[in-house]
């Protein structure tokens, strides 16, 4: 080989080296986001499955965040855009099946609360959110005190 060959081989190598560092400075989650744990649970009304219903986790500042069950009473939270879970800390949780839903034809109809106010309006219900998993279970009662 020649030394002009040696000379170009390491810029050759640096050159995608300190692009691939540059474009992984960037990623990561903007300074706007804060620490996020991710929570997905199942939620039961007197021993069911409760579906279409929403789980609202709201920390005592910042961002709540939401998440609807599904046909088996699934939940996971979504913060904000691509970004799932739930603010680091203690939360007041809300279940709620109360809804507006828009027909096609623009017609509303309202779908009523059948949760009781002490695990929505007037919530009892607390998580502490940790980074990484969570996993939150609440089985819910119609007769709240009673089981």
């Amino acid at each position: 080989m020649s030394p002009t060959t040696i000379r170009r081989r390491p810029l050759t190598l640096l050159v995608p080296a300190l692009t691939l560092l540059a474009l992984a400075g960037g990623c990561g989650k903007p300074a706007h986001i804060p620490d996020l744990g991710d929570v997905s649970g199942t939620v039961t009304l007197d021993g069911q499955p409760l579906v279409d219903a929403t789980v609202n986790f709201s920390p005592a500042e910042g961002r709540p965040s939401f998440g609807k069950t599904d046909a088996a009473g699934q939940y996971s939270l979504s913060f904000v855009g691509e970004y799932t879970g739930a603010i680091v800390g203690p939360h007041t949780v809300r279940i709620s099946t109360e809804q507006y839903i828009e027909r096609e034809d623009g017609t509303t109809d309202y779908v009523k609360e059948s949760v009781p106010p002490g695990y929505n309006k007037k919530s009892t219900l607390t998580a502490n959110v940790e980074p990484g998993e969570n996993s939150f279970d609440f089985e819910l009662s119609s007769k709240p005190g009673k089981k």
